[in-house]
Parts: structure tokens; C-alpha cells; sequence
């Protein structure tokens, strides 16, 4: 296998960006820093081609065109490949580079040519390199296929609450309608870290691999909460914060940022701790956790934080804790929450399976 300089089997270059204001409903597709943006009358490439984001903060994403596409500058097109570098093979090959080794600038991330010319990658034979995108290939079909399944589960589940609740807006079954604080203890830390008493936000240099949990709104991802890859604190460090505290069974949902992420906390450890931008709630008044989150999930109580978060006017999505216990909840008699909670939990057997 031979290492190779990037810059040596091709030509890093950047075309020239088209104004927003002459992209086209339809034509050839241009693509930007976050793949395609719209469509233009030209193209500049004929054949696909491997293009890696060069400016702003999704620096270093990778993609790979169509045919006749139009690259602006906001991405660098990986030109004049060498002719024994299969072009998919290199697009493997850098889909999971580290380039921030190479971004620089402090206000807008960029990556240059120059930068580019630190890159080194691995090449083996030409005969291998088909048999290696080959594997990857069916790879990512498999991925996709389920990735596809896991999004027909959780529609499964949505369409199971709907069938079983109706929709909470009209309330077909006349369920009882409460405010979500009368029925629900809960809390966050509503108001910003002050630097009082050592309650300051805490800094990436004080997390570390193992200790409190510290879930952030990116932590909680397809109705679970990542505990391996969210930030963590010492006990010492987590105990001067003082509130923000969640336990075993609680809802949590993202309101800040993100809106509307959930997921029911499950887990081993004694202490997990909640940043400003999520929510929990500890059900207290004839309520199930699965069900409170099949009710959070629905497109009723998602469209109104939506729109309270739009009606708050900040340049962020913000729904607070005031806002967020006025809204109202249908309280079901519990033989039919508790049957929902058993097909919520098959349901989930068969999405850890796959």
C-alpha cells in the first residue's frame, strides 16, 4: 500500500461561486458547502466529482456530485484525478478524514489548497481499490436499509398513539385535560450560569471520560440518550452546578436549539445532569413515561412548541419553562396507557434487534 500526498494524485481547485440570486428553480444542480443549494443554466463539472467543504462549519464534510453538476468556490473540487485512483475509492478514502488538522481561520473555518497539501492518504493497487468500494457499497445499503426500517418503527409507534388516544388536539375520547404542570413534576436550569458559587457553565477542558453525565440537546438522538459520546464531569465539579438533576424514568425533551428531541432517561448511573437546553419531566398524577413520551412525539404537541419557539422572536429556538407547562395533556385511564406501554416496549425489542 503506498502513502501518497493528496495534492500529488489530483488538483485541488475552487470555481467560481454563483450569486444566490441567479440560482435556478431548475437545471443543472450546484452544489455548496452543504451539498446541492439550488440549480443553474452551466455546469462545470461533466463527470461526478469529489468535492470537500472549505468554508464555514461544516469544513471538511465530503461528498461526491452527478454528472454535469456546477461546484462553487464554497467547496473544493478534488480535480484531474491520477488515473490508477478509482474516483469512489477516493471518496471513501477522505469520507472520514480528520480535517480539522488542516482548517484554519478563527471567525469563518476555511480550508485551502495549502492546507490540503498536509493531507496523506493510503492507496493500495488499482485491481483492489474496485473490490474495496465494493464492500463499502453494500455497506451503506445495508445501513440505509436500516436506517429506513428504524424510521418505519418509529412511525409505527406514532400511528399506534394516534389509534389508541386520537388526536389530543380534538380529543375524540374525551380523555381528561389538564395543564402539563398539574400533572407533572418538572424543571431545568431555566436560568443562564451565573459564575455564583462555582456555578459556572462548565468549560470542554473540565470534561472528562468518566463521570456525571452532562446531556446536552445533540445527546439525545432517535429516542435515546447517548451516553457515550455526551460530555461528563467530575462528582466534585457537577455538585457546584446544584440543579438541573434527572432520575431514572423521567422525560426528558429538548427545548432549546433543537426543539423537541425525547427520550425516556434510562440508566445506570446514580447522578445524570441536564444543560439549559433540555427539559425533564417526572410523571406524578396517573401518567406513564412511554405514554407522556408518545404525547411529547405527537405532531400536536410538537407543531405547538414549534410555533411558541417561532412566536419568542430570538435569532435561536427557545421554548421556556413557563410556556412549556401551560400546554395542555390528555390523561387516558392507565389499562389503556398501560397497554401502549407494553406495544412501545416489542416495538423497541425489535428496533435493538435490528
Amino acid at each position: 500500500m503506498e502513502r501518497v500526498k493528496l495534492t500529488d494524485i489530483c488538483n485541488p481547485k475552487q470555481w467560481k461561486t454563483i450569486p444566490i440570486g441567479e440560482l435556478l428553480e431548475e437545471g443543472y444542480p450546484v452544489y455548496g458547502a452543504n451539498g446541492v443549494i439550488g440549480y443553474y443554466s452551466e455546469y462545470n463539472h461533466e463527470e461526478p466529482v469529489v468535492a470537500v467543504t472549505c468554508r464555514g462549519a461544516t469544513c471538511g464534510s465530503v461528498n461526491i456530485t452527478t454528472a454535469k453538476s456546477y461546484v462553487t468556490g464554497n467547496a473544493m473540487c478534488l480535480d484531474d484525478v491520477r488515473d490508477d485512483i478509482e474516483r469512489d475509492y477516493l471518496y471513501y478514502n477522505l469520507l472520514h478524514y480528520d480535517f480539522n488538522k488542516v482548517i484554519s481561520g478563527s471567525a469563518q473555518p476555511q480550508i485551502t489548497r495549502q492546507g490540503l497539501e498536509k493531507v496523506e492518504i493510503y492507496v493500495c493497487p488499482h485491481d483492489e481499490q474496485y473490490d474495496v468500494v465494493k464492500i463499502l457499497r453494500k455497506c451503506e445499503k445495508i445501513i440505509k436499509l436500516r436506517n429506513d426500517e428504524m424510521t418505519l418503527i418509529d412511525s409505527l409507534i406514532k400511528a399506534r398513539f394516534v389509534e389508541m388516544f386520537g388526536n389530543p388536539s380534538s380529543n375524540p375520547y374525551g380523555f381528561q385535560k389538564v395543564s402539563v404542570q398539574d400533572a407533572i413534576d418538572s424543571g431545568y436550569i431555566e436560568k443562564p450560569l451565573d459564575g455564583n458559587h462555582g456555578n459556572k457553565h462548565p468549560k470542554a477542558s473540565e470534561y472528562v471520560e468518566d463521570g456525571v453525565p452532562f446531556i446536552m440537546a445533540n445527546d439525545i438522538i432517535d429516542g435515546k440518550v447517548d451516553f457515550d459520546n455526551c460530555a461528563k464531569l467530575t462528582r466534585d465539579r457537577a455538585d457546584k452546578l446544584d440543579k438541573g438533576f434527572a432520575h431514572n424514568g423521567d422525560v426528558l425533551i429538548t427545548h432549546k436549539g433543537t426543539i423537541g428531541r425525547t427520550a425516556i432517561l434510562y440508566t445506570d448511573y446514580d447522578y445524570v445532569m441536564l444543560t439549559p437546553q433540555v427539559t425533564y419531566y417526572r410523571p406524578i398524577r396517573g401518567l406513564i413515561a412511554e405514554y407522556l413520551k408518545g404525547y411529547f412525539d405527537s405532531d400536536c404537541f410538537q407543531n405547538e412548541m414549534k410555533l411558541l419557539a417561532a412566536a419568542g422572536g430570538s435569532t435561536r429556538a427557545y421554548v421556556g419553562i413557563t410556556n412549556q407547562t401551560k400546554m395542555s395533556l390528555l390523561i387516558p385511564d392507565m389499562e389503556r396507557q398501560n397497554e401502549y406501554k407494553d406495544f412501545v416496549q416489542q416495538v423497541d425489542k425489535s428496533k435493538y434487534a435490528a
